[in-house]
């Protein structure tokens, strides 16, 4: 959930497609929607196992199988293996609400919902992220080069 919504919703016949614009790269998620479960025993992933389903006009993503050294919050909220996020997506006019709610019964004594968060449509492109070449470590504020002084 740290990384909040989508910047675009890309609907194919079977499946979502979220692209995100990170600082760390373009991530995306595929988020197959025609009623397959949750992969069986998948390699725990930053933005987990996904499946996606319709209740009404909103848009249910659950997520599971996620590797436990990513937080769920900016402020830095850890979580263990059992965590489980589930994200709602419907449209509010002509924008897009946005809410997520984690539970993870390891951790949380009852699921935690985070207020809903309206987002407006861009038609803006989506960026790419630059180009990571070795000579970049010089612009590293702690002139830390991977070792390599």
């Amino acid at each position: 959930p740290r990384i909040g919504p989508p910047r675009r919703i890309i609907q194919l016949s079977g499946e979502m497609i979220f692209p995100y614009e990170d600082i760390s790269g373009d991530p995306y998620r595929v988020i197959p929607t025609d009623g397959r479960p949750h992969r069986k025993d998948p390699n725990p992933s930053h933005y987990g196992d996904s499946v996606g389903h319709w209740e009404g006009n909103t848009l249910v993503v659950e997520s599971t199988n996620f590797v436990e050294d990513t937080w769920f919050g900016e402020e830095g909220y850890f979580h263990s293996d059992a965590m489980r996020v589930t994200e709602r997506l419907w449209r509010l006019g002509e924008n897009l609400a946005y809410q997520v709610t984690v539970d993870d019964p390891k951790l949380l004594t009852g699921p935690w919902t985070m207020p809903v968060r309206v987002v407006k449509p861009s038609n803006e492109p989506l960026e790419e992220s630059p180009r990571c070449v070795e000579t970049d470590g010089s612009r590293l504020l702690n002139n830390d080069h991977h070792g390599q002084r």
